[in-house]
This record gives structure tokens, sequence and C-alpha cells, in this order.
């Protein structure tokens, strides 16, 4: 089986972004760019929970599919990884970090409850 890489796949498309427009992004365009996406996958999620008053759901510009969530899923996705790179912080390593230490909380939190 083949196996898609999102973080991989984004890195390649960012970098021919870059030769188009002639410069790499700092952090405080990716930080305007990510809140942007972040903006629009709230929007959707709370259109699909029912959070804006009756009827908004039913005007043109509201109208979404889940696919939509997707997409600003995974344009989070892009944004948190290119601010990474920028940052030279490897996720992988950062992500088995963060699960160590919260298995080793949940540990702690199973022997106080014995």
């Amino acid at each position: 089986m083949n196996e898609y890489n999102i973080i991989e796949e984004f890195r390649k498309v960012y970098k021919e972004f870059e030769k188009y427009e002639g410069k790499k992004w700092v952090p405080e365009v990716i930080m305007t760019e990510l809140s942007k996406q972040v903006g629009e996958l709230a929007k959707y999620v709370m259109l699909k929970e029912g959070a804006y008053f009756l009827g908004r759901e039913n005007e043109e510009k509201y109208k979404f599919t889940m696919e939509d969530i997707g997409d600003e899923m995974v344009d989070v996705i892009d944004q948190v990884t290119r601010l990474a790179d920028y940052y030279e912080i490897d996720l992988v390593e950062a992500s088995k970090r963060a699960r160590k230490n919260d298995w080793e909380f949940f540990k702690k939190l199973k022997g106080k409850n014995e």
C-alpha cells in the first residue's frame, strides 16, 4: 500500500509557491494565514453545529459540505507545518514527546485513583 504523507506533500507545494512568489514566508505571514484558516474552519463547524441564528444556513454564502470542513482542517495543518519548518521543529518528534507526557500524566492519575 502506498502511504500518502500530508506533511511531505505540502512541503512540496509550499516550496513550489515560494518559487513563484520569489520569497519565503516569515512567521507573521504564516500566523496570519493560519488565523484565517482557523476562522474558516470555525465558521463551517459553527454552521454544522447550528451555532448561528436560524436561517443563515440557507444563505448561499453560508453553504458548505463536509469536504469543505476537511479542506479547512488540512489548510490548518499546512500552516502549522510551514511554521514548524521555519523554526526547524520536527513535528513527529514533538508529537512523540507530547504523547509520552500525556501517558505519564495518565499513569499518575491512575495511581491516585487506586
